[in-house]
């Protein structure tokens, strides 16, 4: 999502971009020959407009996230504050292939 942002807005407004385990291309061979089997499994519902498919999907990556397992607390408010920042409707604009390999060239600040 900070690709996206970039794209459009001024690149001189920040320090730098720090990318930790962060994914700059989605959909194709390429892509996700870099992901593990256990990322790849939900991959589809992170991105879904059902909602008990989009929570179940998240809730694996949670579990992927953590080295301990969160309490229900925990789990809730991160699958909340996902589900806020990433309405619905958004969702659907991740369905189509992203490759940012033209944006990072671009970026004249440290990543």
């Amino acid at each position: 999502m900070i690709l996206d942002y970039l794209r459009i807005t001024v690149r001189d407004s920040i320090g730098g971009v720090n990318f930790v385990g962060g994914v700059t291309k989605l959909g194709g061979d390429e892509a996700t020959s870099v992901l593990t089997a256990d990322f790849l499994s939900p991959y589809r519902g992170f991105f879904s407009v059902d909602a008990e498919e989009s929570v179940r999907s998240l809730g694996a990556l949670l579990r992927l996230c953590f080295a301990r397992e969160l309490s229900s607390e925990e789990r809730y408010l991160m699958l909340g504050i996902a589900s806020a920042f990433l309405h619905m409707s958004v969702r659907r604009c991740f369905r189509v292939p992203l490759n940012n390999d033209a944006s990072l060239p671009k970026l004249r600040k440290p990543y």
